[in-house]
């Protein structure tokens, strides 16, 4: 029976009602809150404003927590998981599954040391081809990546002598749009793990506009790839050595 709604919002854990907390209404089936920061949780509570039919307040609902995107990031920006969550995409970071041949393959995800040691203890990313399904890692957005004077480096392995243990690197310009593709370089791993280092240029391929890389595991079905100690930087005037 109302018209419109309060809005009670802050960082997720925040005390109801306490002044340090923010607070809107609308009088519309939604509304955009401004002044947030990327990658953070939230909580919000909304109630029903009936005053205008004297009827006073509803109860709130909520805490409702949602967690805002990441902002994109520029170089230097490096990664060795070890601060992300087990069996989970890296934060800020997205994977994909192309195929969809299963729905129960493990796709890029953040695991611990066990089976297979990591470079930097104790987390590593593993990336798993189930069936006839390609499994992709998506790096968060770099806003720089146009100036095509960056690069990528990351050390990574697999667990087979057999042949065809390739990694595509591409870029897309949304990880909304898988579509996108578009492949630029192919590593091929062995089964201890070395630092590949890729350029970000239109001369290796890069299109020269998206802001997305992509990770793609190009090996057979079943073939399990370990990648450790991400870093995304620019490319140095006078490279040292390799790793």
């Amino acid at each position: 029976s109302g018209a419109n709604y309060d809005i009670n919002w802050g960082p997720a854990g925040f005390t109801q009602g306490s002044a340090a907390s923010n607070f809107d209404s609308t009088s519309t089936n939604g509304i955009g809150i401004n002044g947030l920061l990327g990658n953070t949780a939230y909580d919000i509570y909304i109630r029903n404003d009936c005053s205008d039919s004297a009827n006073g307040f509803s109860g709130w609902v909520g805490p409702v927590t949602f967690v805002t995107l990441c902002n994109p990031f520029t170089a230097p920006y490096s990664n060795n998981f070890d601060g992300d969550s087990i069996n989970e995409v890296p934060i800020c970071w997205d994977n994909a599954l192309i195929g969809g041949t299963s729905t129960t393959a493990v796709v890029a995800r953040v695991e611990t040391a066990g089976f297979n040691p990591a470079v930097s203890a104790p987390n590593y990313v593993r990336l798993y081809n189930f069936n006839a399904d390609t499994t992709w890692l998506i790096t968060p957005q770099f806003s720089d990546m146009s100036t095509n004077g960056n690069r990528i480096s990351f050390q990574a392995r697999t667990t087979t002598t057999a042949t065809g243990n390739d990694i595509i690197i591409g870029s897309v310009s949304s990880p909304d749009n898988l579509a996108s593709f578009s492949a630029f370089d192919t590593i091929t791993l062995s089964t201890t793990y070395a630092q590949f280092v890729i350029n970000i240029t239109t001369a290796n391929g890069y299109n020269g506009t998206d802001e997305f890389i992509v990770i793609a595991h190009g090996g057979p079905t079943f073939r399990t790839y370990y990648l450790d100690d991400f870093v995304y930087e620019a490319i140095p005037s006078c490279n040292p050595p390799l790793s």
